[in-house]
């Protein structure tokens, strides 16, 4: 996985994938997302990550899902 804490550079997050009726938190160690879960809902538009080194937070531009962060690699401030 490439997403990283543009602040401090952490690998450890937490990634918040928003629906416009829920949300499903993914928590990222090491560079790999553990228990990574996929909702059949189709409708994801964003994803917000938190870093577990400095608590910084942002959310993921141009990501509208977790699928989407294995091949992401640039960052927006504001979640």
């Amino acid at each position: 996985m490439k997403a990283a804490c543009p602040q401090c550079g952490s690998g450890s997050l937490e990634l918040t994938e928003h629906w416009h009726e829920a949300q499903i938190v993914f928590k990222q160690e090491a560079g790999r997302i553990v228990d990574h879960w996929q909702n059949d809902n189709p409708d994801p538009y964003k994803v917000v990550a938190r870093c577990g080194g400095c608590n910084h937070r942002w959310r993921l531009r141009g990501v509208t899902q977790i699928a989407d962060v294995e091949s992401y690699d640039v960052y927006s401030s504001e979640p």
